[in-house]
């Protein structure tokens, strides 16, 4: 994921001018993730990563379902996911989910847990999304990107951060995108038709906040943003691909992968922030 990874080593130098430490040890760390990547092609965050793949061969053929294939699923009655050359963002294949707006809400479901056992404290996950079609005769319809974790609450599989993209045809504001912050929704910009976005979602499970980079501009602040309802996360589960009802879609997913810390480059930029909020949650009063 060349663009995702070169957009955040960029962005570490402006993003802690408040911070002479912190930004010394990301500029460096910067530095040489840059270095190596021109060394390595990209391969230490390719060795690095929990989960990767381009949806290219040998391990994805063309026209394939991906129902079934490395912790892929298809659980949706109006949908299909398949392995299509109609669009790529590298390589020549990618998959390709349209949904002909059936009467429930389906979805296409990665199963991070099943190749990649517990994944916890500091993670990214990153991926090129593109999408042609968002269309419904109803409004409040949308394809919503959801990433699931264990709720140290209930110790049950949950949402944990969602991000939703409505409708070409809304009838308020056309393509927004909008994410849940807390208990909040918060719209962060507008999808544009058959363009492909980078998108990044950097987690914390530790400090129970995550950060969101939609072709390289962070979402939210420095202080990143609080898990849906504010919940606790204690790992990572599972990254889904959920359509509301009566909603007909198009659109395709590549360069998907799951890093932990600290090969995560989108962490080096989030890492300051979120390190800052957890000392400050840590500092005891006598030492303020």
């Amino acid at each position: 994921m060349p663009a995702i990874v070169a957009g955040k080593v960029c962005k570490v130098g402006r993003m802690y001018s408040r911070s002479n430490m912190m930004r010394k040890r990301i500029g460096v760390l910067g530095v040489l993730v840059g270095v190596g990547m021109g060394l390595s092609s990209h391969a230490g965050v390719a060795e690095a990563a929990l989960y990767e793949t381009g949806f290219e061969a040998p391990d994805f053929t063309l026209g394939q379902n991906i129902h079934g294939i490395e912790g892929w699923s298809n659980t949706a009655n109006h949908a299909t996911a398949t392995i299509s050359d109609d669009a790529a963002a590298s390589g020549s294949q990618a998959l390709k989910i349209t949904s002909t707006g059936g009467g429930s809400t389906d979805q296409i479901n990665h199963d991070v847990a099943s190749q990649a056992g517990q994944v916890l404290g500091q993670i990214s996950v990153g991926m090129r999304l593109r999408i042609d079609t968002l269309t419904s005769s109803l409004d409040g319809r949308d394809m919503t990107l959801v990433i699931r974790g264990i709720d140290e609450s209930t110790n049950t599989d949950a949402d944990m951060v969602t991000i939703s993209f409505k409708r070409s045809n809304s009838d308020t504001v056309a393509n927004q995108i909008i994410v849940r912050n807390g208990f909040t929704d918060v719209s962060v910009g507008t999808w544009t038709a058959e363009q492909w976005m980078d998108l990044e979602i950097s987690l914390d499970t530790e400090a129970d906040v995550f950060n969101l980079s939609i072709n390289g501009d962070m979402a939210f602040g420095s202080e990143g943003a609080d898990f849906r309802s504010n919940r606790s996360m204690a790992d990572l589960t599972n990254v889904q691909f959920r359509h509301t009802v009566w909603l007909t879609s198009s659109y395709f997913v590549d360069d998907y992968i799951v890093v932990p810390e600290p090969a995560s480059l989108a962490l080096l930029v989030l890492g300051g922030a979120l390190c800052l909020r957890r000392n400050r949650k840590r500092t005891l009063p006598s030492q303020r």
